[in-house]
C-alpha cells in the first residue's frame, strides 16, 4: 500500500511542477517546474511497477505452488482442494 501512496506523493509533485512552470516569470523556475513534473510521473509510474510486480510476486509464490507429485516435465499447479487435502 505504501507504493500507491508514494504514487500519489509523485503526482502531486508532478502537478506542483506544472503549477510553477506556468507561473515562472524566469526561465530558471520554468526549467524547474518541468524537470519536476517529468520526475514526479516518472516517480509514479515506477511506484505503479513496484507495487505490481510484488503483487505477482506474491501471487505467484504463495497461489500456485506446484505438486510435488508431478515430473518436471508433467509439472503443473496443485489445486486449491489438493492444497486443503495436504494441509490436514
Amino acid at each position: 500500500m505504501s507504493h500507491w501512496i508514494m504514487g500519489v506523493i509523485g503526482g502531486g509533485a508532478a502537478l506542483l511542477g506544472l503549477f510553477m512552470a506556468a507561473a515562472a516569470v524566469d526561465p530558471g523556475i520554468f526549467w524547474f517546474g518541468l524537470t519536476l513534473a517529468v520526475f514526479g510521473v516518472l516517480f509514479a509510474w515506477w511506484m505503479i511497477k513496484t507495487a505490481f510486480d510484488e503483487a505477482e510476486a506474491r501471487r505467484i509464490f504463495w497461489e500456485t505452488p506446484i505438486d510435488p507429485r508431478h515430473t518436471a516435465e508433467g509439472a503443473k499447479p496443485a489445486s486449491s482442494g489438493e492444497k486443503l487435502r495436504r494441509a490436514a
